[in-house]
């Protein structure tokens, strides 16, 4: 038992990297090349533990501006920092070393995390060229733009488009993400009022996004449907990086200020809601009557 506890230190934001650690025997999950070790560990599996507490993520809308910015730097260092306030990405892997006949650690590759940060930050670029070159924009791209307008290519006949993207970062992680669709899929998408130019570039990258966001959202988002005593929907990021990718879409939507908490801190429906209105503070009228009973309560109003 000491040797397996003296296998990993943990410092003090309660993870570890570990190159030393294995797939449990009995998880026989397939596995791509991007998940291997080394591990980022929590050494225990705990529900108890602090670490496994249910974080709000929609409480921080800067969220994929923070995971973008780690993309640019994903030391090992950077990653548990960002891990120890967010947790991890997805569903830990139980794990074992070479003395164990149990799981007593949870982790996630190293490189699973490195390739979902090129793989958002793919998505980022991508989006920050759209929103900057809009539809009818006449600017020449900047040189730094160029290899991103050439992800997007068309076949001769103007009848199929490809999306490619290739990057490899500096500790060896790959990404290798390449789609097609054709011209009838994007004039449904986007419909006859919109001209699409043979071999343009805005209406096919802004198709490629929208599909690849949502194909996130629609696996890791939960929608919800509150019908009484008031009518809201809800979005429940269900992992981490499904909350990523859902401020990301609140985003390019335009609604990243649309997003709230409930101001009445008793609320019973999740506390996050969509605003109605500019000025909304509470997601429905029975939590600003109950705010408002409680403040006056507080401050001794006796109220009729």
């Amino acid at each position: 038992m000491n040797k397996q506890s003296s296998s990993l230190e943990v410092n003090n934001s309660g993870y570890q990297s570990d190159d030393k650690l294995v797939l449990a025997p009995w998880f026989t999950t397939e596995l791509s090349d991007n998940v291997r070790p080394p591990w980022l560990v929590q050494v225990t599996n705990k529900k108890s533990d602090t670490q496994f507490k249910q974080y709000d993520p929609m409480s921080y809308k800067n969220i994929p501006i923070d995971f973008y910015q780690l993309s640019f730097n994903p030391t090992v260092s950077n990653i548990i920092n960002f891990m120890s306030q967010w947790g991890f990405l997805h569903a830990p892997y139980p794990l074992i070393d070479q003395w164990s006949t149990s799981s007593n650690y949870v982790g996630e590759s190293l490189y699973y995390w490195r390739y979902h940060l090129i793989l958002f930050s793919s998505w980022m670029q991508l989006w920050k060229f759209i929103d900057k070159y809009p539809q009818g924009a006449n600017s020449v791209p900047d040189s730094d733009d160029v290899d991103i307008e050439k992800r997007i290519s068309w076949s001769r006949d103007y009848r199929k488009i490809h999306y490619k993207y290739q990057f490899t970062d500096a500790y060896g992680t790959s990404l290798d993400f390449s789609t097609s669709f054709d011209t009838h899929t994007l004039k449904e998408n986007f419909g006859p009022a919109e001209s699409i130019s043979p071999g343009s570039f805005y209406f096919p990258a802004l198709f490629v996004l929208k599909e690849q966001v949502a194909a996130v959202l629609t696996k890791y988002v939960h929608v919800g449907i509150d019908l009484h005593p008031h009518q809201n929907i809800r979005l429940y990021p269900e992992t981490l990086l499904g909350a990523i990718y859902l401020h990301f879409t609140l985003a390019i939507l335009g609604g990243a200020e649309k997003q709230a908490l409930c101001e009445n801190t008793f609320c019973k429906y999740g506390r996050f809601f969509i605003k109605k209105r500019r000025d909304q503070r509470f997601c429905s009228k029975m939590c600003r009557e109950q705010a408002f009973y409680y403040s006056s309560k507080s401050k001794g109003v006796v109220t009729m």
